[in-house]
């Protein structure tokens, strides 16, 4: 009896995790049977592009809408003429063959779709922040700046301290050859 619990439990978990990723399969499917011919998430193509119609427009509006669109433009709906005119006046065709669950199950797609690609753009194309400004070549000191700055530094004071010396010697060497040394300070 254990042993048949056991299994008949893994069986029914099994069918759990597997069910909604057939449904995200069959709504994807459905989405490119029904409406990918002339619509897109992100952009307008024969019809508007979907991505928030779900928070545009209220479900019963929608559910209409899809299973005929022609017959609310024909009782005036406001909205649903709007969209026949806006787009050339080509008519969606109805989809009475659909079901509640398969319309929901194609929304669901359209929302999934639509958070899935902003959540790309997010991640490739993060917010710019804005920089401080200070100064036009400003840049961090970093510590590849001070193993090339330390060292040049070091040479640059050898460099006047040869000089200043090579100046030193050769006044003194002037001296003792009894030529005139003028101070640098005369100069």
């Amino acid at each position: 009896m254990k042993r048949t619990d056991f299994f008949l439990g893994v069986i029914f978990m099994f069918i759990l995790n597997v069910t909604p990723s057939l449904a995200q399969e069959d709504a994807k499917a459905l989405f490119r049977q029904n409406c990918a011919s002339c619509h897109s998430i992100e952009q307008d193509l024969v019809g508007p592009a979907l991505k928030g119609v779900t928070e545009r427009r209220d479900s019963a509006w929608l559910y209409g809408f899809i299973i005929n669109s022609q017959e609310m433009i024909q009782a005036g709906d406001p909205i649903a003429v709007e969209l026949f005119n806006r787009f050339n006046k080509v008519p969606m065709p109805s989809h009475p063959h659909l079901s509640t669950e398969e319309i929901t199950a194609i929304l669901n797609h359209i929302d999934s779709e639509a958070e899935e690609a902003a959540s790309q753009t997010a991640s490739t194309h993060p917010i710019p922040r804005p920089e401080e400004f200070y100064g036009a070549n400003y840049r961090q000191f970093t510590f590849g700046d001070m193993i090339f700055w330390i060292p040049m530094t070091i040479t640059v004071l050898l460099l006047i301290a040869t000089l200043v010396g090579f100046t030193y010697a050769n006044d003194a060497l002037k001296e003792a050859r009894k030529e005139v040394v003028v101070p640098q300070e005369e100069l």
